[in-house]
């Protein structure tokens, strides 16, 4: 017991170092003024009550953005609630980092209770902490949605290690997906291809029962996140929208990747290959270090334009081939492990590593986090959407007015410009109430743009409707999941 306190304290002490090193310089870094913007509207929608908002509609200077479709909010609405009660926005996002470190330590660390390596979960909870990827997330992009993923991907592991190693059923995948999917839709992607992996992979180890627990758990995530997916096909369904990111602002993952020259088919077919021979290596050698070098082989070839990535245009959804270093925290974890156990000794030569390792991780992440400056309220205020998901052309709509012609004080939009072009630079997805003088005006779409028929000088609000879909999902996942999660407490303490 004494020794289980122990490790919860090691925990939130290195929760907190972790999340010091972000707060003292108040750094902001790639993704920072975007999730920022995202808490920070999502309090004001709660403040004007509305607590299921799909439409944000403070952002882009009140001409909103649907971050509630696309972008799932229910990890940030906790966030949020601290800033509607007046905790200042920076310290309220503190409290974000210090509970995703936390949880990336705690979740393993409980799970691995439960397994053989009992006895070393804290180690490798902190090796899973420590693997170099997610600091990058953490460190230089501040990428909640894949900080995310490390949060609940354990809960995967989990259920796979029960169903295929242990044989018996498990709520791993169904608590793993339903986390990650409300947290980060791309994430989804990234998940369902390792998945498919790794059951190939075990085709032999297929049985009835493990069949029928995939699809028990499959059923109770798309039961639980209704509210998720129902939303993005009535978007994708009925509106004028493609649900793709648009090239110009985000490119293509081969334009994404690491350059390395001008590579030709003969390049990219033998890169191909080359994976290929690794993974088929990989099957016949059982050597845990090789393989997991061979892992990190194969992670790095797809991040370069030596992948053939324009051959599958399908998923430049992911927008950058790095992403794919998600997996790499499995051969990290077997690799650093195995090495940590060649190393110890009576002295306890490997665990002193590993805490050396911890010390030079922390002093990086200082050191990273130093080269940024502040943000300021303008910047966050405005900085939400940079033309992801937009289905109008490139040219159609321009930030400057959106600065210069919005009264910023009130949510409505003057319209001395828009008397003259008859439109409205917003992001077309449905249930727009446009206003003036209290009377509703009609608008037509015409390739993701409002255009407004007899528009004259004035003042003219702008707001956004739920529809009953999104009502209804919502109301379905919000039941469904407290249904399933008291069935699987119950469950657990009756098996304790």
């Amino acid at each position: 017991m004494k020794s289980i306190k122990n490790d919860y304290f090691k925990i939130i002490f290195i929760s907190f170092l972790f999340t010091f090193a972000i707060a003292i310089f108040q750094c902001v870094n790639d993704d920072f003024l975007t999730h920022i913007s995202r808490t920070y509207n999502l309090a004001i929608s709660f403040k004007n009550g509305n607590f299921n908002p799909y439409m944000y509609q403070s952002c882009y200077f009140k001409y909103g953005y649907p971050f509630g479709i696309f972008y799932p909010d229910t990890f940030l609405k906790p966030f949020a609630f601290l800033i509607l009660i007046g905790i200042p926005i920076y310290f309220s996002m503190m409290v974000m980092l210090f509970c995703i470190n936390i949880a990336t330590l705690l979740i393993p660390y409980q799970l691995l209770k439960r397994t053989k390596w009992k006895d070393e979960a804290f180690t490798i909870s902190l090796i899973y902490f420590l693997y170099p990827y997610r600091l990058m997330d953490y460190t230089l992009r501040f990428s909640i949605g894949e900080l995310m993923f490390f949060v609940f991907f354990p809960f995967i592991l989990y259920g796979l290690y029960q169903m295929f190693i242990e044989n018996k059923f498990s709520f791993g995948l169904f608590l793993g997906f339903w986390g990650i999917v409300h947290s980060h839709i791309l994430s989804i992607l990234l998940l369902l291809l390792f998945l498919v992996i790794y059951y190939i992979w075990n085709i032999k180890k297929w049985n009835l029962n493990i069949l029928k627990w995939t699809s028990i758990n499959a059923v109770l995530v798309l039961i639980s996140c209704i509210d998720v997916y129902l939303p993005i096909l009535e978007a994708q369904l009925t509106e004028d929208l493609l649900y793709e990111v648009n090239p110009a602002f985000m490119g293509e993952l081969i334009e994404n990747a690491v350059q390395i020259g001008k590579p030709n088919i003969i390049l990219q077919t033998t890169t191909i290959g080359f994976i290929v021979f690794l993974i088929y290596r990989m099957m016949k050698k059982k050597n845990l270090i090789t393989n997991s070098i061979f892992c990190f082989v194969i992670l790095f070839l797809l991040t370069t334009n030596l992948f053939p990535w324009n051959w599958f245009p399908v998923l430049n959804i992911i927008q950058f081939p790095f992403r794919f270093f998600v997996y790499g925290c499995i051969p990290w974890i077997l690799l650093v492990k195995k090495l940590n156990d060649l190393t110890k000794t009576h002295s306890t030569i490997g665990m002193e590593c590993v805490k050396v390792f911890c010390v030079i991780e922390l002093i990086l992440a200082f050191a990273f986090c130093s080269i940024y400056r502040p943000y300021t309220f303008s910047e966050m205020y405005a900085n939400v959407g940079a033309g992801d998901y937009i289905n109008a052309e490139v040219d159609s709509y321009d930030l400057t007015f959106f600065e210069h012609n919005q009264n910023k004080d009130e949510n409505i939009l003057t319209t001395d410009y828009l008397s003259e072009n008859g439109f409205l630079p917003v992001f077309y997805y449905g249930r727009y109430v446009i206003e003036k003088d209290g009377k509703i005006l009609p608008y037509e779409n015409r390739e993701g743009l409002l255009y407004i028929d007899g528009l004259e000088d004035g003042i003219v609000s702008v707001s956004y409707k739920n529809t009953f879909i999104q009502n209804f999902s919502y109301l379905v996942g919000i039941i469904s999941t407290i249904g399933i999660g008291i069935y699987i407490y119950k469950k657990e303490k009756r098996q304790i």
